[in-house]
C-alpha cells in the first residue's frame, strides 16, 4: 500500500494567507510608525511582536497539520501534538467540525485537524472533502483487518453514496 497524506484544504490556506498578510502589514506599519516619529515606543514594538506571534500561530494551525496513512498506522500531526494509531486498532471513523475522529479499541479518540466537516454540511447531507478522506481510511482499515484475520469492525463513518444504495 502506498503512503497517503492529507493536509488542510486549499480554501482555508488561502484565507489564512490573506489573514497573515493583514497581520504582517499591521506589524510593519506599527514598526514603521515608530521609526518615523523617532520614538520607537513600546506600543509599536508590542504590536509588532504580537503580529509575529499571530503569524507563527497561523502557520502552526494551517500549514503544520497533516495526517499520513502508512501501511500499518495512521500518523496525525496537529498544531501542538502528534499521534499514532495502528490501523488494525481503528474501530470508528467520523467527521465533525473539529476534524476527523479516529477511535481505537481502547476507547481513545484522536482528532485529526485535516478534514473538518461543518455542521451545516452535515445537516444538509453534503459530501465534503472530509467524507472522501473517511472513505479512504475506512477502506484501508477494512483491508488491514482482513489481512490480519481480524473481524472487520462496524466503523461509524459518513461515506460517499454508492450506486447500489
Amino acid at each position: 500500500m502506498e503512503v497517503q497524506e492529507w493536509r488542510i484544504g486549499p480554501v482555508l490556506k488561502v484565507g489564512a494567507l490573506l489573514t497573515s498578510l493583514g497581520f504582517a502589514a499591521i506589524g510593519a506599519l506599527a514598526m514603521h510608525d515608530g521609526l518615523l516619529d523617532g520614538t520607537q515606543d513600546l506600543d509599536a514594538v508590542l504590536v509588532a511582536v504580537l503580529m509575529v506571534l499571530a503569524l507563527i500561530t497561523i502557520y502552526r494551525m494551517v500549514w503544520w497539520p497533516r495526517m499520513t496513512l502508512t501501511g500499518s498506522e495512521i500518523l496525525v500531526r496537529n498544531p501542538w501534538r502528534r499521534y499514532s494509531v495502528a490501523v488494525k486498532d481503528v474501530v470508528t471513523l467520523n467527521t465533525n467540525p473539529s476534524g476527523i475522529l479516529i477511535g481505537d479499541r481502547e476507547g481513545a479518540t484522536v482528532v485529526a485537524w485535516v478534514g473538518q466537516k461543518g455542521t451545516g454540511a452535515s445537516w444538509l447531507g453534503l459530501t465534503v472533502r472530509a467524507d472522501k478522506i473517511i472513505e479512504e481510511l475506512a477502506t484501508a482499515v477494512d483491508e488491514e483487518h482482513r489481512r490480519a484475520g481480524l473481524p472487520t469492525p462496524r466503523t461509524i463513518r459518513r461515506y460517499l453514496p454508492r450506486a447500489e444504495e
